[in-house]
C-alpha cells in the first residue's frame, strides 16, 4: 500500500470514529441522519451536474446496485441509531466494523469459496469469539440475553447492512472502470459515483422518513434547532468515505485497505472508555484485540 494510500486511509478512520463518537451523543434517529446526509451530500451536487448528459445511462446500467446500496443504507443508519441510543460505543462500534465476515460469507454463497485462504477462515474464527465475548462482564456471563439483546441485534444488522452496501458499491465502481460506460481515471469514477451515491442515499432516507408523520416533524425539529451536530456529522460520513474510495485506487491491492481501516475498532473504543466513561471488563477489552486480529486477517486473507 502507498504512502498516499495509507496517509489517506488513516485520516479515514479517525474521521469515522469521530462521527460515529458525535452519532453516539446526539441521540440519533432516522430523520437526525437524513439531516445529516443532506448536509454533506449538498457539496457533491456540482460534480452531479457536470455528468448530467451521461447521467441517463449510466442510472440505467448501475440502478440495481444503487437500489440496493439506497435500502441498505436506510438500514444501516436506523439499526445504527438503536443501537447508539441504547448502547455503548466501546460495543456497537467494533460488531459493526465486523461485516468482512459476511462478504466472505457473499463470496462462499456466490461460489468463489476458491478465493479464501486459510488465514482468511482462522480469521473468521477470530471474529466469531471476538463478538461472542464482547457483550459479557466476567468470562462466566454466559447468557443468551447479551445476544439476544436489541443492541447486539441491531448492531448485527448494521453490519449486514454495510456488507450490502460494501458489495453494491464495488460492483459499481468497477463498471465504471471498466470503461463500457464512458472513460473515467479511478479517481473520476469513485467521485462520480460518490456524488451519485450520496444523493441517492438522501432520497431513499427521504422517502422512509416522510412515510411517518412523526418524523416528518421530528426532521423539521432537527434542522432548525440542531445544526451544530448534524452539519460536522454529515461532512465527517462523506467525507471519510470519500477518502478511502480515493485511497482505494492509490493502491493495488484493496485487501490492505480493508484491512488498515480496521484500526478504527480500538481508536472507537478508547473514545467509547475514555471519553464517555464506558466500562473495559477482561471480556471486552480480550474480544476488542481477538475481533482486530481476525477483522486483519480475513482482510487480507
Amino acid at each position: 500500500m502507498s504512502s498516499t494510500s495509507l496517509v489517506l486511509i488513516l485520516f479515514s478512520a479517525i474521521i469515522h470514529v469521530g462521527w460515529n463518537y458525535i452519532a453516539k451523543r446526539s441521540s440519533p434517529s432516522g430523520p437526525f441522519f437524513l439531516a445529516s446526509s443532506l448536509a454533506g451530500s449538498l457539496g457533491l451536487l456540482p460534480v452531479l451536474l457536470y455528468h448530467i448528459p451521461i447521467l441517463p445511462l449510466i442510472l440505467l446500467k448501475l440502478w440495481p446496485f444503487l437500489m440496493v446500496s439506497g435500502i441498505a443504507m436506510v438500514f444501516y443508519y436506523r439499526s445504527l441509531a438503536t443501537a447508539y441510543n441504547i448502547g455503548d460505543l466501546s460495543l456497537v462500534y467494533p460488531l459493526l466494523r465486523s461485516s468482512p465476515i459476511f462478504i466472505v460469507v457473499v463470496m462462499v454463497v456466490l461460489g468463489r469459496s476458491s478465493e479464501i485462504s486459510w488465514s482468511c477462515l482462522l480469521g473468521i474464527l477470530l471474529v466469531i469469539i471476538g463478538c461472542f465475548l464482547l457483550p459479557m462482564k466476567n468470562l462466566r456471563d454466559l447468557r443468551a440475553s447479551n445476544y439476544l439483546s436489541k443492541v447486539f441485534l441491531a448492531a448485527l444488522v448494521g453490519a449486514l447492512a454495510t456488507t450490502a452496501y460494501s458489495i453494491a458499491d464495488d460492483q459499481s465502481l468497477r463498471l465504471l472502470r471498466s470503461g463500457t460506460l464512458g472513460e473515467f481515471s479511478n479517481f473520476e469514477a469513485a467521485l462520480f459515483y460518490f456524488s451519485l451515491w450520496g444523493t441517492l442515499s438522501c432520497c431513499w432516507q427521504g422517502a422512509a422518513v416522510l412515510a411517518q408523520k412523526s418524523e416528518r416533524k421530528t426532521f423539521l425539529e432537527i434542522i432548525r434547532h440542531q445544526r451544530q451536530l448534524f452539519i460536522p456529522l454529515g461532512l465527517g460520513i462523506h467525507l471519510g468515505y470519500l477518502l478511502v474510495l480515493v485511497g482505494m485506487t492509490y493502491s493495488r491491492n484493496v485487501s490492505y485497505v480493508v484491512a488498515f481501516r480496521q484500526i478504527s475498532i480500538p481508536l472507537g473504543a478508547l473514545l467509547g472508555v475514555l471519553r464517555l466513561k464506558e466500562s473495559l471488563p477482561f471480556p471486552k477489552l480480550a474480544g476488542l484485540l481477538i475481533l482486530l486480529i481476525g477483522l486483519t486477517l480475513v482482510a487480507i486473507g
